[in-house]
């Protein structure tokens, strides 16, 4: 073989290598140009407790882990902001992909935008329960998967009640009695919270319900007398003025460090006490009634995840179908300590876990708040006369007459 064909051999060789790395090196390009970007999505909430904080950071961790396309980021917002955040994202068009809303406001931010429906990303929705189930439905759609179920609950230190020689108050005017005794130096005998949020109404109603009060009868002897209780307990020294500034988890914090004796907020917090102080001696139970002839009463609450429309909302889509599996639901109910709204997970937390079977045994005499499109605005006017009755500086009367005309207002605006 002469040099020439030899050369031409190696030539044509040498191209043939050539075109196949070019070709692999072009097919390479293009499976890394056909990977799909990372689709990041915001949640927002506004649970404060340090057990809610943790468990939504490790679900959206699990999740975030469990594939590769989709990262959800949490974002806090304070209660007392939440609604305004959330109504001004709304009209801005610059909503977050997910938020966790309280059962009693999706209603009104539905009427404003409608969520998504997760009817069919919910796993086995026919076990849910009927109370889950009627904050989150609008015209026969989900419009959010309900997160568990909460209520709220009288808090008592027995600790500090048993060297008083007192016990657990069962009537309003007993727990004003019973506060004032505990009552010295720079610890006070009782605390709700009374700032302008969904957690203070949620305390305020078991008063309110407790004295056979109603909202829609708001200038009744029994509603009156409720309101003139918040008055009587600030003003004899029995609990504080200042938790017209505090919000619950502040107000359980100063439970826990013993300055407070006694506290009405929702039954989530006993997972924050047993892990904060668990050798804390207290008993959670009904809140008090308005005499002895009237029945103890609660509110029933939770949250409910909700998808906002937009380009993302097929991944947030995916995001709320994970949580809604069992495993998911079961570790983060856990944590936050909220009941199940399904019955088979509700059954399992009921027969393992103390607290919350006595959780669920309070619940029983639970009423649930109004599922309407004006509640914040009757939750603003409640939170304002609370406000006013604390302070002591006007009238009740007159503290009464205008919240009563709020209300009417509100009605007729419908």
């Amino acid at each position: 073989m002469n040099k020439r064909n030899l050369w031409r051999k190696w030539y044509i060789f040498l191209i043939g290598i050539c075109l196949v790395v070019g070709l692999l090196t072009g097919c390479q390009k293009e499976k890394e140009t056909s990977v799909k970007p990372v689709q990041t999505l915001t949640l927002w909430h506004y649970l404060d407790s340090s057990a809610s904080k943790q468990a939504l950071l490790e679900i959206t961790d699990t999740f975030n882990h469990s594939q590769e396309n989709i990262q959800v980021e949490i974002q806090y917002v304070p209660d007392e902001d939440f609604k305004k955040h959330l109504a001004l994202s709304m009209a801005d068009g610059d909503m977050p992909e997910l938020a966790l809303v309280d059962s009693s406001d999706l209603n009104y931010f539905n009427a404003m935008q409608s969520f998504v429906n997760v009817t069919e990303q919910i796993e086995n929705l026919d076990d849910y329960l009927p109370e889950a189930i009627a904050s989150c439905k609008v015209d026969g759609q989900m419009k959010g998967m309900p997160l568990g179920m909460n209520c709220a609950a009288l808090f008592c230190n027995t600790e500090i009640l048993e060297e008083a020689g007192l016990q657990v108050p069962k009537t309003w005017d007993e727990l004003q009695e019973t506060a004032l005794k505990l009552t010295k130096d720079n610890r006070y005998g009782f605390a709700m919270p009374a700032l302008r949020s969904e957690e203070s109404v949620f305390s305020f109603l078991p008063l309110l319900w407790g004295y056979g009060g109603e909202i829609a009868e708001i200038e009744s002897e029994e509603s009156q007398a409720a309101f003139l209780k918040l008055r009587e307990l600030s003003e004899s020294g029995a609990m504080s003025p200042q938790v017209n500034n505090l919000i619950t988890g502040d107000i359980v914090r100063q439970f826990m460090e013993g300055n407070v004796v006694m506290v009405l907020v929702t039954s989530a917090f006993q997972q924050t006490i047993q892990k904060e102080k668990p050798n804390m001696k207290y008993v959670m139970t009904l809140p008090p009634s308005g005499n002895e002839n009237k029945e103890c009463v609660t509110a029933i609450g939770g949250e409910v995840l909700v998808v906002t429309p937009g380009e993302k909302q097929d991944e947030a889509l995916k995001f709320v179908k994970f949580v809604s599996e069992k495993c998911q639901m079961e570790k983060l109910l856990e944590q936050i300590g909220y009941l199940a709204p399904r019955e088979d997970i509700l059954q399992e937390q009921i027969a393992e876990n103390e607290d919350l079977k006595n959780t669920w045994q309070i619940m029983q005499q639970a009423r649930l708040r109004e599922f309407s499109v004006d509640w914040p605005y009757v939750s603003v006017a409640l939170t304002d006369a609370m406000e006013e009755e604390i302070v002591g500086e006007i009238p009740q009367s007159v503290i009464i007459s205008n919240l009563a005309e709020k209300l009417r207002k509100n009605r007729e605006a419908k």
